[in-house]
């Protein structure tokens, strides 16, 4: 391989490196995390308003999304929502996956 033929090739970014999940049971996790993800960020609306006195500054995005992040990892982590299970349910009685997870 010459130069020429390496700055024509893309190098790949963090998105390219990044595993998606890789059973159902993984996915269905996701979409409940992404879900709580949602319903934490419109709880949050208006919460991190910089008005006035405020105690996080100008940060107050920076802190907001990490706060709404983290909370919607740990939702999902526990199916405190139970969406995961309410899609692996679903998924199981229509024979897409079986009782592992895997792909029926």
């Amino acid at each position: 391989m010459n130069i020429s033929e390496a700055l024509i090739q893309p190098t790949p970014t963090s998105a390219d490196r990044r595993e998606g999940p890789s059973t159902k049971e993984e996915t269905a996790i996701e979409f409940e995390r992404v879900f709580a993800l949602h319903l934490v960020e419109e709880m949050t609306d208006g919460l991190f308003d910089q008005q006035g006195n405020s105690i996080v500054g100008n940060s107050g995005n920076f802190y907001r999304d990490f706060i709404t992040g983290t909370l919607a990892d740990e939702l999902a982590a526990q199916k405190k929502l139970g969406m995961a299970d309410l899609i692996m349910k679903h998924w199981k009685e229509n024979g897409i996956v079986e009782e592992q997870g895997e792909i029926g």
